[in-house]
Formats: structure tokens, C-alpha cells, sequence
């Protein structure tokens, strides 16, 4: 079979597809790669693409500077662009970009995929998911042309990983069927299942996904973080490609060059950690008896909500209304996350903490008990309506994600009466035995191992069991 993998600037996606192409050779089959630009090759150089290899901003440098318009009528959906305009506002990127130059991107986007895909009669295409418009227009080749588009993921639970499609819906579709299946009788959980599901309980409180136990994003001092060897040549390989020239052919249409977008980064995170510091003062700690619903703020940004949740991506607006569309008496705690306490403005916290109804936690708080006290938790698609799920209680959901069909949620859409909604909770009751059967269904759902994305030099066997899931996966896809 004949893999196509998507590298762009993902930071240590380049050299985990690197190495799981080299698996996938080695079983056989053929690799092929595409890179957004040639910085990849040149930042992680022990794990550079080699063979069939494909630069987009070569191509799109080669092209006319004006868009067809009768092809730009055929490229697809604004929707494509929504998540990279998220990043760009964010971090001020292609600020003052003309709309032409939007359609002659989606143009060259779409030119660009279908003849890969075609030339090299690609079977899949593997990526982390339909985040952005590099995987958009990458998933409508592969549909135009048959192919399958594979994403892969960390679950919620540890030590296992998601291998799915081009949406959350597909991961849903999954686990609900495997939840139906246990609830009706027709799928039994294996002796392993059942052990391995009673443990995961059992340690529940101080059980935490993979991508949480090792992000690179929690607060930290940034003389430590950045002094690092390892951060010092990260910088040093992006400040001689940087300085190598700047013609379009290396420029990142999602990111610019890559020394002065990192330089933003580092910008960003010294001004969070300082402003971490003037944050503190809006917490206040939960109150004993309080009647309250708990949100989770979310990271931006990011997939879960640039594309599983866009039109609550606005968090302060989503949050005004649910404040204002509870009754008297009722609290809405808003839990910062870990990974994103002190990105946003003073001012955001400032106006949260200015509602009437609207309790700022430390993101530090036990979250678990908190849901354990909550009348339920209102989210987007966090991790944290999953774990109350499994704590028996309710939750309502804005956003698309994989647990929403559970009995205990309750889908909230974009133009229901708020009220309404939260003074009817769910399921009254989410039983131990609800939230078991969800582990066990997302037990069966996911596979077994840690995508290895945090190490250059990870185990080839972990890259030979993920190679060998990706072939039955598209020999008998869903």
C-alpha cells in the first residue's frame, strides 16, 4: 500500500511520522511525504524525509499569483481556514492578508493534494486529525480519489492511543456502538477488560491522559524552560533557516518564518508567567455547600475547539450566557486550565470575576472533587466531561465530542433556551454502572500504547505495533 504523511509544524510530529513511515516501509509498503515547507528537514535533520517528498510552499510559489476564479467556486468551505484564522489572531500572524490570497492558497491547497495523491495512487493518508486546512484539503483529495485519512491521537485514558478518521464523530460513532453493544448484551468485556477498566477506577483520582502527564505547557519560569540545550538548538536551526532567505518557497502559510513565530512564543509565555502572577487575585476557593455547575475554561488554540466547538470558540461571550441563564441560588464555578492559566488578557479574568454568579477556581483545584460537589459540569468538549461522567454526574455539551451520545449528557445547540436545558438535568442519575460501560466501550474503542511524539528517539517497536494497526485499519477500515 501506498501512506502519505502530512509534516508541517506540529512540534515533534515530523520526526514521529518520519519513524513511522520507516515502519511501514519496512513492512512492505511505500511512504511518501508532504511538507508545508522544508523546515522539518532542516530542524529535526537525524529524522528527515527522504524519497517521495513534496514541499507545498515550493508549489505554491510556482503559481500564478491570481486564483482561477472559476476553481476557487470549487475549492470548498471557508470552514477549511476557520482553526488557522483562530491561530492567526492569536498570534499575529498574516495579519493585513488580502482575501485573493486566501483563494489562491485554497486553490493551490487543493491542486496540490489531488496530485500527490493521484501521481503517487495514494491508499491513506495519515495526519493527527482534520485540524486545519493543510488536513482539510488533504481529506477531500483522499475523498475525491478513494483514499482513506487516518488520525491519530492520545486517548483520555492512559497508556492508549485513538486511530480514527477525519473527525471527533468517527471516535463517537465507535465508542457509542461498543457502549450499546455492552448495554443490549451483544459485546461481553474480556477477562483483560474488565481487570484493566477496574484498576483504571480504582486510581481514578490520580489517573491523568498521556498528553496532560507530559505537556510542555504548564507554567513555568522561562529562564529554566528556555536555557535548555535542547530548546538552545531548536532555536539556533530556526534562526539559520530563518536567516537563509525568505522567499515564499520556505515561508509557512500557517505560521511565517519560523524564528520570528517562535520568538512570538517565547514573548507569549514570558508575558503569561508574569501575568500568572496578577491573576491569582481573581481565585477564589470553593465554598462548602455551594450549589454550583462547573465549566472548564479550554486552551486556544487548539482543535477541540477551533474545530470541535467554533462557534463557542468566543469562551467570555459562551460564559455570559450560561451566568445569566441560571437561577438565583446557583453558582457557575469556571476552572482555569493548567495549560493555559495566564494566556489570556487581565482583563478577561477581570470581567469573569465582575459576574454576579461567576466564581474564578485555581486551575491547581481538585478537579475531581469539584465534580464530585457540582450540580454537573457544563462544557465545550473538555476531558473533564468524560471524568464526570465516569463520577456520575451530569453534563450538558456545546462542542462535538466522542462521549456526547452518553445517557448522562445533554447536547446544547447553538440556538436552544439555555435556562430550559440546565434546569433539566440529562439523567437524573448517572449510575457506576453508565459510567462503567463508558470506560469499557472507550477501552475498546482506543488502542494499547502512548503515541511516542515526545522522543526523537523513541522504541522502533512502538512504531512497528502502530504500523501494523494502521495496515488492518485501512485493509478493513469502520
Amino acid at each position: 500500500m501506498n501512506f502519505l504523511l502530512l509534516l508541517d509544524a506540529v512540534p515533534n510530529f515530523h520526526p514521529f511520522l518520519v519513524q513511522l513511515g520507516r515502519a511501514l516501509e519496512s513492512r512492505g509498503h511505500t511512504a511518501c511525504y508532504v511538507m508545508e515547507t522544508p523546515l522539518g528537514n532542516h530542524r529535526y535533520r537525524e529524522h528527515a524525509a527522504v524519497g517521495r517528498v513534496r514541499v507545498f510552499s515550493e508549489f505554491l510559489a510556482a503559481r500564478p499569483a491570481e486564483a482561477d476564479p472559476e476553481q476557487a467556486a470549487r475549492v470548498g468551505s471557508w470552514a477549511a481556514f476557520f482553526a488557522d484564522f483562530d491561530r492567526y489572531e492569536q498570534y499575529g500572524v498574516n495579519r493585513g492578508r488580502r482575501q485573493d490570497w486566501y483563494m489562491r492558497l485554497a486553490c493551490g491547497l487543493s491542486d496540490f493534494f489531488l496530485g500527490c495523491l493521484r501521481d503517487w495512487q495514494i491508499d491513506a493518508v495519515i495526519y493527527e486529525g482534520n485540524t486545519n486546512s493543510f488536513a482539510w484539503y488533504a481529506n477531500q483529495a483522499a475523498q475525491q480519489t478513494g483514499a482513506v485519512f487516518l488520525g491519530l491521537a492520545g486517548s483520555r485514558l492512559p497508556g492508549r492511543h485513538e486511530l480514527h478518521g477525519d473527525s471527533e464523530d468517527l471516535m463517537r460513532q465507535r465508542v457509542k456502538g461498543c457502549y450499546e453493544g455492552l448495554a443490549q448484551g451483544r459485546l461481553r468485556q474480556t477477562e483483560e477488560q474488565e481487570q484493566w477498566v477496574a484498576g483504571y477506577l480504582a486510581a481514578f483520582d490520580s489517573a491523568k491522559p498521556d498528553y496532560m502527564a507530559s505537556s510542555g505547557l504548564l507554567l513555568e519560569n522561562p529562564v529554566s524552560k528556555y536555557a535548555r540545550k535542547q530548546h538552545l538548538r531548536t532555536f539556533w536551526r530556526l534562526a539559520t533557516y530563518s536567516l537563509g532567505g525568505s522567499t515564499e518557497a520556505r515561508v509557512s502559510y500557517r505560521s511565517g518564518l519560523p524564528l520570528p513565530y517562535s520568538l512570538i512564543h517565547v514573548r507569549r509565555n514570558t508575558a503569561r508567567f508574569f501575568k500568572a502572577l496578577r491573576v491569582c487575585r481573581y481565585f477564589t476557593p470553593p465554598v462548602p455547600g455551594d450549589r454550583f455547575f462547573l465549566y472548564p475554561l479550554h486552551f486556544h488554540p487548539e482543535a477541540s475547539t477551533s474545530v470541535n466547538a467554533r462557534w463557542y470558540v468566543d469562551e467570555y461571550t459562551t460564559i455570559k450566557n450560561l451566568a445569566f441563564s441560571l437561577p438565583f441560588g446557583t453558582w457557575l464555578y469556571v476552572k482555569d486550565h493548567p495549560a493555559a492559566v495566564g494566556f489570556p488578557a487581565l482583563d478577561f479574568y477581570r470581567k469573569l470575576a465582575g459576574f454576579p454568579n461567576v466564581k474564578l477556581i485555581d486551575p491547581g483545584a481538585d478537579t475531581k472533587q469539584l465534580i464530585r460537589d457540582s450540580l454537573g459540569v457544563i462544557t465545550l468538549t473538555s476531558t473533564m466531561g468524560y471524568e464526570a461522567l465516569v463520577l456520575c454526574k451530569p453534563v450538558w455539551v456545546l462542542g462535538e465530542v466522542f462521549y456526547d451520545f452518553h445517557p448522562g449528557c445533554a447536547k446544547i445547540g447553538w440556538n436552544d433556551a439555555l435556562p430550559e436545558l440546565l434546569a433539566h438535568p440529562p439523567q437524573q442519575t448517572v449510575t457506576a454502572a453508565d459510567a462503567r460501560r463508558l470506560v469499557t466501550a472507550y477501552l475498546m474503542a482506543t488502542q494499547p500504547g502512548a503515541l511516542p511524539l515526545g522522543s526523537e528517539r523513541a522504541a522502533s517497536a512502538s512504531f512497528e505495533q502502530l504500523a501494523a494497526e494502521i495496515e488492518a485499519q485501512v485493509s478493513q477500515p469502520d
